[in-house]
């Protein structure tokens, strides 16, 4: 089976733009006025990566969680078509959630597009953040590695 993530760069260069502006408008200290330049938007475009297969490894007591590897995620949906999944995920990443999406291709049925959430270092940690998601929006999950 193969699989792909698509990220949502759109989402991600929002959050940036407005994260620094909140960072030079925390270091301005004075009253003078200062007009923002217009910020011009670009046709969003996803990014496809390609996952490398990987093989088990033993995970480490001392594994950053920021790195994207070998923990466990959130599965939502799976959807045939992409833009009902790029939906869903909006949705789940206005709300604060890290969420993507995985292309897989599934052997004799085609391709689908899953969207989930997260990367967390336990089982019992992304079983935690997965009832708060099915609390909140009503949806059931399953954890998955990611």
């Amino acid at each position: 089976m193969m699989s792909r993530r698509i990220f949502m760069p759109d989402r991600i260069l929002a959050a940036a733009v407005v994260i620094a502006t909140m960072a030079l408008c925390a270091g301005c200290g004075g009253n003078e006025e200062v007009t923002p330049e217009p910020i011009t938007k670009r046709p969003a475009q996803d990014t496809i990566i390609t996952a490398p297969k990987t093989e088990a490894q033993p995970e480490s007591l001392f594994q950053n969680p920021t790195i994207q590897s070998k923990g466990y995620c959130i599965q939502l949906h799976s959807f045939r078509e992409y833009q009902k999944a790029r939906t869903a995920a909006m949705e789940y990443t206005d709300a604060g959630y890290t969420a993507y999406i995985e292309q897989v291709e599934v052997i004799g049925e085609g391709i689908y597009y899953r969207v989930r959430i997260g990367s967390y270092g336990t089982i019992t940690k992304a079983n935690m953040a997965g009832r708060e998601i099915k609390e909140k929006f009503g949806v059931d999950f399953w954890v998955d590695r990611d």
